[in-house]
């Protein structure tokens, strides 16, 4: 019976590693707690930021994960790019099992196991049309049995000697609570992970109907779910989701107002025409899919419409409502 049960305070207890971090892997779903994003660096570098992360292992009653913290941002090397054809590298943060902690009585030096996380790159093949490492060579690569997880992808095109921002991809896989259903109430949790965005159009935009409003500047974005370059909000996971938006013309044609998932119209708004301007708005809520994205549709009724920029002018915003 003693054996069966583990008592993380009690004075007199022999614990596995396991136990500190497994509660937490339990009531968490992901592994970044906060920050390890990837930024470039110089020349054929790339620069890990600091942050937390829960590294899992194990499976069934026994998994649990090594609690990791990067303080301060940490320089990898990417091998030198191919002469013909592109790869895709990854960057993966991972504990060594086989590194010894300092032995001892614990003290400032070894209370926190200073040594045992690290990162590193893990090389793709360069192909015409490349594919990232599977999980079998990123498991060679960082050591049989060591937990890991990625946390970007960085894409080195043939012959580059610098990498660029738009090269690299987050992939991280962020924590989330893992919550009953309405078991928990909503003013009790974290929403600090929960999608939350307000993107607008920075300058006019000259639009026919049916175009893409570009929205290129945010008000926040806590997640990083909305793109500026796409113009698309990409929902992070499944659940239900509110969106509010307005179109603000004061030249051109009449317009309307829509947002479109995954490329098709699925709302419209309302119209109103002042002495000066004129201007559609709407809000609606929608049951989105993983990875489905929504974008600021705009209609003009004739010709073309000149589209005021401007945060109080031309906006979209949206937030979780429920993740199912």
């Amino acid at each position: 019976m003693f054996n069966d049960f583990k008592v993380a305070n009690y004075s007199k207890a022999l614990l596995s590693p396991e136990l500190y971090a497994r509660h937490l892997s339990r009531l968490f779903s992901g592994d970044v707690a906060d920050g390890l994003t990837v930024t470039p660096g110089t020349g054929l570098q790339v620069v890990l930021a600091p942050g937390n992360a829960m590294v899992r292992y194990g499976s069934a009653n026994v998994a649990s994960a090594r609690l990791v913290s990067l303080v301060a941002s940490f320089n990898l090397a990417i091998g030198t790019a191919d002469v013909s054809n592109p790869r895709i590298d990854l960057v993966v943060v991972y504990v060594d099992n086989a590194v010894s902690l300092p032995s001892g009585v614990p003290t400032t030096l070894n209370l926190d196991g200073l040594g045992v996380a690290k990162a590193k790159i893990v090389p793709g093949t360069a192909a015409a049309s490349p594919v990232a490492a599977n999980a079998t060579a990123i498991q060679t690569s960082v050591g049989a049995g060591n937990p890991y997880t990625v946390v970007a992808q960085v894409r080195v095109d043939a012959g580059v000697s610098v990498i660029a921002s738009n090269k690299i991809t987050d992939v991280r896989a962020l924590a989330t609570p893992n919550l009953p259903a309405a078991s928990i109430p909503v003013s009790k949790l974290d929403l600090t992970t929960m999608p939350s965005f307000r993107a607008y159009l920075t300058a006019n935009q000259a639009s026919a109907s049916g175009a893409i409003v570009s929205l290129a500047s945010k008000d926040y974005d806590n997640v990083n779910a909305f793109n500026t370059t796409t113009f698309r909000f990409v929902a992070p996971y499944a659940g239900v989701y509110h969106f509010s938006w307005n179109v603000h013309s004061t030249s051109g044609s009449d317009i309307l107002s829509g947002i479109v998932k995954n490329g098709v119209s699925v709302a419209r708004g309302a119209w109103v025409k002042g002495n000066t301007f004129v201007a559609s708005s709407g809000s609606t809520d929608l049951n989105l899919a993983a990875n489905d994205y929504i974008q600021l549709q705009c209609l003009a009724l004739a010709g073309t419409a000149t589209l005021d920029g401007g945060s109080v002018f031309t906006y979209l915003s949206g937030h979780l409502v429920a993740k199912v």
